[in-house]
């Protein structure tokens, strides 16, 4: 759900409609539930026994950090 959350602001345009992945403004990201969702997913996958909602949430991982996530400098807000 923190990962998810995260990427809100950046999956609607401002008229409503959805913003695919490769669209997506990553600078309306916030950077500080990227980082604990990812910790907490690191985290579960670590003990080896992943279900689906771990997996369901290492997708949504790879999906918050694409290599222009970090560098395009997502905020904290």
């Amino acid at each position: 759900m923190l990962l998810s959350e995260s990427r809100r602001a950046a999956r609607t345009a401002p008229d409503g409609a959805a913003v695919l992945l490769a669209d997506q403004d990553r600078t309306r990201c916030d950077s500080a539930l990227i980082d604990e969702g990812q910790a907490l997913v690191r985290c579960c996958l670590s003990l080896g026994r992943p279900g689906p909602h771990q997996i369901q949430a290492a997708i949504n991982a790879v999906h918050s950090d694409p290599p222009t996530a970090r560098s395009s400098g997502c905020t904290t807000s």
